[in-house]
């Protein structure tokens, strides 16, 4: 079961660093949708698979999933939340 390791809360740069498109609905129009915006927080957890990897998920306002990716350890994926939503580290929240 994967173990919440830290999070925050972002806003998404005026000119992201990184977009996240997804494959539209069918039949809508357009064929995809930039899913960037939507993001509001982010946290790191556990995987799995492998013991170091942790995963980098995005949430919503709501706390839906927009966007998970995998990295092979938690200070590459902390690496890459900053990289995207230039976070200090101030604004991280460990988790218990």
């Amino acid at each position: 079961m994967p173990k919440k390791l830290s999070e925050a809360n972002v806003t998404v740069p005026e000119y992201p660093r990184t977009r996240f498109i997804r494959t539209a609905p069918p039949g809508s129009t357009p064929a995809f949708q930039d899913v960037t915006l939507s993001v509001a927080s982010i946290l790191i957890e556990t995987t799995d698979t492998r013991p170091d990897e942790c995963a980098l998920v995005r949430l919503d306002a709501k706390g839906d999933t927009v966007w998970r990716t995998i990295h092979p350890s938690e200070i590459e994926a902390r690496w890459q939340a900053t990289h995207e939503y230039c976070l200090e580290d101030a604004e991280w929240t460990v988790c218990s």
